[in-house]
């Protein structure tokens, strides 16, 4: 059976879109058999530097998400068609920006803690995004 994956870039790249796994790579990435469906680069997030991700999964709607940490913010992408990802939306930094943020989801809520001074831990309502009409959305 033929696997999909949606690839979220670290780093700037060329555009890639639907990228077949022939022998063992999809374009330039290494894919052990699975498809590369769609890429965001970090320009698309609008920031320069990523460092983590982690996904939400809403239990009302099925839509999946996929939450990325950047410098600057916490980014929620729509990845329920993994032809065609959409940024929903950004929670901005509570304080400075910082080379580490990191985020773990507990029922319909995300927890988002980094290393910057006086940063603290933010918490999401992850149902808000159900709203969102206009991505992306602050």
């Amino acid at each position: 059976m033929k696997k999909s994956f949606i690839f979220l870039m670290l780093v700037p790249f060329f555009a890639l879109s639907q990228t077949p796994c022939v022998g063992g790579m999809a374009g330039s990435f290494p894919c052990n058999g699975y498809d590369l469906m769609d890429q965001l680069n970090l320009t698309d997030l609008t920031t320069g530097m990523g460092n983590d991700s982690w996904g939400w999964t809403d239990p009302v709607t099925g839509v999946e998400y996929a939450i990325m940490g950047t410098r600057s913010a916490t980014v929620f992408i729509d990845i329920s068609d993994p032809t065609a990802v959409v940024i929903v939306g950004k929670l901005p930094t509570h304080s400075g920006n910082s080379t580490w943020r990191d985020m773990k989801t507990f029922n319909d809520h995300v927890f988002v803690v980094s290393e910057a001074e006086d940063h603290g831990m933010q918490v999401f309502d992850l149902t808000r995004l159900r709203d969102v009409t206009s991505p992306p959305e602050t």
